[in-house]
Protein backbone atom coordinates (compact mmCIF):
# COMPACT_ATOMS: atom_id res chain seq x y z
CA UNK A 1 0.00 0.00 0.00
CA UNK A 2 1.56 3.37 -0.73
CA UNK A 3 1.77 6.05 1.68
CA UNK A 4 -0.83 8.42 -0.40
CA UNK A 5 -3.05 5.16 0.40
CA UNK A 6 -5.49 4.92 4.03
CA UNK A 7 -7.66 1.99 4.93
CA UNK A 8 -10.66 2.96 6.65
CA UNK A 9 -12.78 1.10 8.55
CA UNK A 10 -16.25 2.47 9.69
CA UNK A 11 -17.27 0.98 13.24
CA UNK A 12 -20.81 -0.43 14.07
CA UNK A 13 -23.03 3.00 14.73
CA UNK A 14 -24.28 3.21 18.64
CA UNK A 15 -26.78 5.75 17.92
CA UNK A 16 -27.87 7.63 21.14
CA UNK A 17 -31.35 9.89 20.84
CA UNK A 18 -31.85 13.52 22.37
CA UNK A 19 -35.62 14.79 22.02
CA UNK A 20 -34.86 18.78 21.75
CA UNK A 21 -36.30 22.26 20.97
CA UNK A 22 -34.40 24.56 18.70
CA UNK A 23 -36.70 28.05 18.06
CA UNK A 24 -39.76 26.74 20.10
CA UNK A 25 -40.27 24.12 17.54
CA UNK A 26 -39.32 20.08 18.38
CA UNK A 27 -36.50 18.94 17.41
CA UNK A 28 -34.59 15.32 17.38
CA UNK A 29 -31.20 14.85 17.45
CA UNK A 30 -29.58 11.71 16.43
CA UNK A 31 -25.63 11.17 17.49
CA UNK A 32 -23.67 7.93 16.25
CA UNK A 33 -21.47 7.67 19.47
CA UNK A 34 -19.13 4.99 17.63
CA UNK A 35 -17.44 8.04 15.50
CA UNK A 36 -16.28 9.92 18.49
CA UNK A 37 -13.14 7.55 18.54
CA UNK A 38 -13.10 7.71 14.60
CA UNK A 39 -9.21 7.91 13.75
CA UNK A 40 -9.62 9.83 10.22
CA UNK A 41 -11.42 13.15 10.88
CA UNK A 42 -8.37 14.74 8.98
CA UNK A 43 -9.71 13.02 5.67
CA UNK A 44 -13.14 13.17 6.59
CA UNK A 45 -13.78 16.41 8.41
CA UNK A 46 -17.47 16.74 8.43
CA UNK A 47 -20.35 14.33 7.58
CA UNK A 48 -24.53 15.04 8.14
CA UNK A 49 -27.04 12.97 7.35
CA UNK A 50 -30.59 14.10 7.88
CA UNK A 51 -33.59 12.04 7.31
CA UNK A 52 -37.14 13.82 7.99
CA UNK A 53 -40.30 11.37 8.47
CA UNK A 54 -43.49 12.50 8.32
CA UNK A 55 -45.27 11.24 11.12
CA UNK A 56 -48.89 13.62 10.40
CA UNK A 57 -49.33 12.15 6.79
CA UNK A 58 -52.27 13.84 4.54
CA UNK A 59 -53.40 12.31 0.93
CA UNK A 60 -50.99 10.46 -0.93
CA UNK A 61 -48.40 10.00 2.14
CA UNK A 62 -47.64 13.33 1.59
CA UNK A 63 -47.45 15.57 5.25
CA UNK A 64 -50.36 17.33 6.66
CA UNK A 65 -50.82 21.35 6.17
CA UNK A 66 -49.61 21.39 9.46
CA UNK A 67 -46.65 19.29 9.50
CA UNK A 68 -45.65 21.17 6.18
CA UNK A 69 -45.94 24.42 8.20
CA UNK A 70 -43.30 22.59 10.94
CA UNK A 71 -40.86 21.72 8.23
CA UNK A 72 -41.00 24.66 5.96
CA UNK A 73 -39.57 26.43 9.58
CA UNK A 74 -37.14 23.72 10.46
CA UNK A 75 -35.63 23.86 6.91
CA UNK A 76 -33.71 27.36 7.39
CA UNK A 77 -31.96 25.67 10.89
CA UNK A 78 -31.14 22.35 8.86
CA UNK A 79 -29.85 23.94 5.92
CA UNK A 80 -27.62 26.67 7.66
CA UNK A 81 -29.51 29.57 6.54
CA UNK A 82 -31.41 32.89 8.03
CA UNK A 83 -33.95 32.90 5.71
Amino acid sequence: MSADTVTITLPEPVYTLFDTTRRDLPAVVVVNDALLSFEHTDIFAWHLEVTVHAVDLADQGMPSNEESRILRELYPLASGSNA
